[in-house]
């Protein structure tokens, strides 16, 4: 009772009070510190030591035209604190900050000074260190946000999709492009009739320079000289057993006859043509039906002779050649393309109308069945989802581009022999790193799926 009365005593009771609250700060600075130690920006432990002790400092050399500011970051990859855990790899780690920078000097350089966040850490000071600053073109957000493994992945996967349901999709899609192609062929063709019609002048005038020029100067004399021989070598057998065999069934008495009937004043006249069509039917025709396997052989034997001839192949190939590389005629053709699609309305009428009604509808709900999912699983890939949080990529570009964070950086290299062994320190050199730069933080959160939800 008597030391009851002795705290409540007034001054005392202020004093135990004070000495409350003052142990309740206490206990609540340690519970902040246990649990915000690695903060929101991911900022290590030793950083919070910096603002307790001072620490070290090191001065680089830097070109002028690196535009490094104050309270730009210094990166390292240092080894896990968990050293015990075999698994571990080096990681990146804030182990400094830009706290001056010099005036530019004669030679277009200046003196930077980097503080050390970080006591454990040891630089080496032997070699130049990096410099890198986050790009602001497009195409680095391009590859930043979709880089080329991931670009590999999703297309093989809509491939995969597409894939599993080609079957449905063909049987789909076929009846409304053959539809479509049906359609679409009356309209071409009376255009590029009207077309052609238009450009009449033109063709009958490219029909007379290659009537001179290539058929009465090359294929007239090409035939004269090496298609002729050719058909009379390999026909002469087969046109004489053909031609004894008509002359055999052709009765010279029955022509003569109605010749000399036809001559005199009597009122028939058609006596020898009457004759003539009855030899074709009832005797040509039987022969050469009869000799119809052998005269395709002769056909076939002769196309093959003539492709192969030296001279004709060279006059082919010359002909093509002037008909392809001639500009009157790829004018015409120029021409008639560019009138055939010159109004396309009636074209789109037809399309859309194949497109819009019940097929076409079904085609679309099967891409869709497709493309749906696919996409959201992009959209989960290149973005990041409710459950799995935003991307590492994504949120870089977000604080690059957006917020104007992560700007710039440099790559301090660690020491590896004994720092006991350690040179005297030198003055290193900032160069501007290759490759394209990622935030090392945005490095690290990339390769582990479970820090996207920090």
């Amino acid at each position: 009772m008597a030391f009851a009365n002795y705290l409540l005593a007034p001054r005392r009771r202020q004093r135990c009070v004070g000495g409350l609250v003052l142990i309740g700060l206490l206990i609540g600075v340690g519970i902040f510190y246990g649990r915000f130690r690695t903060n929101l920006l991911n900022v290590p432990s030793d950083m919070v030591r910096y603002f307790l002790t001072k620490e070290t400092a090191c001065h680089l050399e830097s070109p002028a035209r690196i535009p490094l500011q104050l309270g730009d970051p210094v990166f390292s990859l240092v080894e896990p604190e968990d050293l015990a855990n075999s698994q571990a790899r080096r990681e990146w780690k804030l182990v400094g900050l830009v706290r001056e920078i010099g005036p530019v000097d004669a030679e277009g350089k200046r003196s930077i000074e980097v503080e050390w966040t970080s006591p454990a850490f040891t630089p080496d000071l032997s070699v130049d260190w990096e410099y890198y600053a986050t790009p602001e073109s497009f195409s680095w957000v391009a590859q930043t946000i979709l880089p080329e493994e991931k670009r590999k992945e999703l297309i093989h996967s809509l491939s995969e999709r597409i894939r599993l349901r080609q079957q449905d999709l063909l049987q789909t899609v076929e009846p409304v492009v053959m539809q479509s192609i049906q359609d679409l062929v009356p309209l071409v063709q009376a255009k590029l009739r009207e077309s052609l019609l238009r450009q009449k002048p033109e063709i009958e005038s490219l029909g007379a320079k290659y009537q001179a020029e290539i058929i009465e100067e090359k294929l007239i004399p090409l035939i004269q000289t090496e298609i002729l021989p050719i058909l009379q070598e390999k026909s002469r057998p087969l046109m004489s057993k053909i031609g004894a065999e008509l002359f055999e069934r052709a009765s010279l008495w029955r022509f003569t006859w109605r010749y000399l009937y036809d001559a005199s004043p009597l009122p028939q006249r058609d006596l020898v043509q009457t004759e003539f069509q009855r030899f074709l039917e009832k005797d040509a025709m039987p022969v050469l039906e009869s000799h119809a396997g052998e005269i395709l052989k002769t056909v076939q034997d002769i196309g093959l002779e003539i492709g192969r001839n030296p001279a004709v192949r060279q006059t082919a190939r010359e002909s093509a050649s002037a008909l392809i590389h001639d500009p009157e005629l790829r004018a015409i053709l120029g021409q008639a393309i560019q009138d055939v699609f010159a109004d396309t309305g009636a074209m789109r009428a037809s399309l859309r109308r194949n497109w819009e009604n019940e097929a076409g509808q079904r085609f679309a709900t099967a891409i869709e069945e497709i493309i749906d999912p696919w996409l959201r699983e992009a959209g989960g890939e290149i973005f990041g989802t409710p459950d799995a949080g935003l991307t590492p990529e994504f949120v870089a570009i977000l604080r690059s581009q957006v917020l104007g964070k992560d700007k710039r950086w440099i790559v301090a290299p660690v020491f590896e022999g004994d720092s006991k062994t350690a040179t005297t320190p030198r003055r290193p050199h900032l160069i501007e790193g290759k490759g394209a730069p990622m935030y090392p933080q945005w490095i690290e959160a990339s390769s582990d799926p479970a820090s996207r939800n920090r």
